[in-house]
């Protein structure tokens, strides 16, 4: 999580880029399900990750 000054917890630095790993998130209970993707939030000057967040939620409701 991004501290109040938006910058990075090990390095300070106040530069960050989103990314994914193109490998999806999937309820537990569903082997089909497609899930959803990982969104990554990370200091581009350490690589120290600040946050993952699943793009869309939604997928999980009502299982």
């Amino acid at each position: 999580m991004m501290s109040n000054k938006d910058e990075c917890p090990k390095c300070k630095n106040t530069d960050f880029a989103e990314g994914t790993d193109f490998m999806p998130i999937k309820p537990l209970n569903s082997k089909f399900s497609t899930g959803s993707l990982k969104i990554y939030q990370f200091c581009l000057k350490c690589g120290e990750i600040i946050s993952v967040r699943v793009e869309n939620p939604g997928k999980f409701r009502g299982r």
